[in-house]
C-alpha cells in the first residue's frame, strides 16, 4: 500500500470516529433535553399542588372563603383570630378582617397579641414575633393591656418598630 492510500484510509477513518461522536453527543443532547421537560412538568406539577396547598386553609372558617367576597372592604370583613393570622397570613394578605386580642400601646409598640386565658394581664409576656402591628394606634392607660375587637385591612409582612412583627393591621378602627 502506498503513503497516499494510507492516508486516505487515515482521513476516512477520522471522518468516520467523527460522524459517529457527534451521533452519539446529537442523541445524548436530544436525551438530555426530554429529561429537562420532564423535569420542567414536574416542578409546575408540584408548583401548582403548593399553590393549592396554600389556598386551602383548614383553619379559615368557611364565612371567610374567597367566593363570598368578604374581606373585600371595611363593611365586609373575615372574621378570624389572631392564631389563624399567624398561622396562615398568606390567606389574609390585603383582606380587611375583624379580630379580637389584647392590645400594647406606648413607646416603639401599638400591636395586638393573641388573648391568653387564665393569665393576669400584668403577668403576660408577648413574643412580638407572633403580634401584629396596629396602625394608627391607640391610647390606653400606662401600664395597661386591654382586649380589643379591631377591624383594618391584613398586610403579611415585617412590620412595626424595627420590623419585629409578622403582620400590620393598617386603618385599624377599634369596635371595643
Amino acid at each position: 500500500m502506498t503513503a497516499k492510500r494510507h492516508l486516505k484510509i487515515a482521513g476516512l477513518l477520522a471522518l468516520m470516529a467523527y460522524l459517529v461522536i457527534s451521533f452519539v453527543v446529537m442523541v445524548r443532547s436530544m436525551q438530555n433535553q426530554a429529561h429537562l421537560e420532564n423535569i420542567a412538568a414536574r416542578i409546575s406539577e408540584l408548583e401548582a399542588a403548593a399553590r393549592l396547598r396554600n389556598e386551602a386553609d383548614p383553619l379559615m372558617p368557611s364565612e371567610c372563603d374567597p367566593p363570598t367576597r368578604l374581606g373585600q372592604s371595611q363593611s365586609t370583613y373575615c372574621q378570624t383570630t389572631v392564631y389563624r393570622l399567624l398561622q396562615a397570613p398568606h390567606q389574609f394578605n390585603g383582606r380587611w378582617v375583624m379580630v379580637e386580642g389584647v392590645y400594647g400601646g406606648g413607646f416603639e409598640e401599638s400591636a395586638l397579641y393573641a388573648p391568653r386565658d387564665g393569665e393576669p394581664l400584668s403577668a403576660m409576656s408577648y413574643a412580638k414575633s407572633s403580634a401584629i402591628w396596629v396602625t394608627p394606634g391607640f391610647k390606653i392607660e400606662p401600664n395597661s393591656m386591654p382586649r380589643k375587637v379591631l377591624i383594618g385591612r391584613f398586610k403579611w409582612a415585617p412590620a412595626g418598630h424595627m420590623g419585629e412583627y409578622f403582620g400590620e393591621l393598617t386603618d385599624a378602627v377599634a369596635l371595643r
